[in-house]
């Protein structure tokens, strides 16, 4: 994988691919340990771009990695301190495709989940977590069914099999998951429910529905999620509302809102959140209306900052 390289020097600094990101990409994100997080997106040759962030460094693939259907959903997770990372996206004829970097071998291949060949609706988003149990990775991704619009959970394995069953859904939803260890896995699944309310499906040893619930949104809003334990479960929702506005929900005992971050930008401007280090790290991945990939950060209680931009 060829790499070119800038170094963090302020935060109006660019980062430049080497074609546009594409009108509409969707963006995954995902944090390696504090301050190093993997972003990508897709280009308007529907290639995925990868841009890594370490300690103040940003490198972005300038050579090709895989290619998706064009719009793409994403989802990417990773495991081994960055050594092992997983991209998931959906082929053109509306399989799942997962996509595989391995520390130490040259480039992508396709992983299990490419070779079980699970059909999802054409309009599916996608929502991926990974923990380690005694080492292995477990993995979970969640996309629409075809035609029931029920929320699939999708088990890593060889072969992958079919897990839970969520709540059916409005069909196109944004999808978000969390998940963190405490006396076991806690999983958190976030979608558009067929009244337009954005809900929460849960999963502490068994799934029940949570009690994250919005007002009605425009349809499909780009939903994105971060969560953490740090004495207390910390948790926190993004997504784009009726002004166009990216705004937050947050929850440390109980949801509130919790205002805007960011707007107003175009419809279908989608997003990604990862929070890097149990301290409330936040930083918050959305395509702005001139088809750049932003950055904002957020520290604590403090306010949202501007970061980086990504893509010509």
């Amino acid at each position: 994988m060829t790499l070119i390289t800038r170094v963090y020097l302020e935060n109006s600094i660019t980062i430049d691919g080497p074609t546009g990101v594409l009108n509409g990409s969707d963006v995954a994100a995902t944090a390696i340990e504090a301050y190093k997080c993997n972003v990508y997106c897709q280009d308007s040759q529907g290639v995925i771009r990868e841009y890594a962030h370490s300690h103040g460094l940003w490198t972005a693939t300038i050579s090709s990695t895989f290619r998706a259907k064009m719009f793409s959903p994403l989802a990417a997770v990773n495991f081994n301190g960055g050594k092992e990372i997983r991209v998931y996206c959906v082929s053109e004829d509306d399989y799942l495709e997962e996509w595989c970097y391995s520390s130490g071998l040259n480039g992508w291949s396709p992983g299990y989940l490419t070779k079980s060949k699970f059909r999802v609706d054409a309009n599916t988003k996608l929502a991926a977590v990974c923990w380690l149990d005694n080492g292995q990775p477990n993995i979970r991704v969640y996309a629409q069914e075809p035609c029931s619009n029920q929320i699939q959970e999708y088990v890593n394995g060889n072969p992958w099999k079919k897990g839970a069953v969520l709540p059916a859904a409005h069909t196109g939803t944004g999808l978000a998951s969390i998940c963190w260890l405490n006396d076991g896995i806690h999983i958190r699944v976030y979608y558009q429910a067929p009244d337009m309310t954005l809900r929460e499906y849960c999963c502490d040893g068994g799934w029940f529905a949570g009690e994250f619930r919005t007002e009605g949104m425009p349809p499909c809003t780009s939903i994105a999620a971060a969560g953490w334990f740090n004495s207390i479960s910390r948790l926190r929702v993004y997504c784009q509302d009726a002004r166009k506005n990216i705004v937050a929900h947050k929850s440390d005992d109980g949801w509130k809102s919790d205002g805007i971050i960011i707007g107003p930008l175009r419809c279908k401007r989608f997003s990604a959140a990862i929070e890097w280090n149990t301290q409330g790290e936040l930083r918050l991945y959305y395509q702005g209306d001139d088809n750049r990939i932003y950055e904002h950060c957020k520290s604590g209680d403090n306010a949202w900052l501007k970061g980086f931009s990504f893509g010509s």
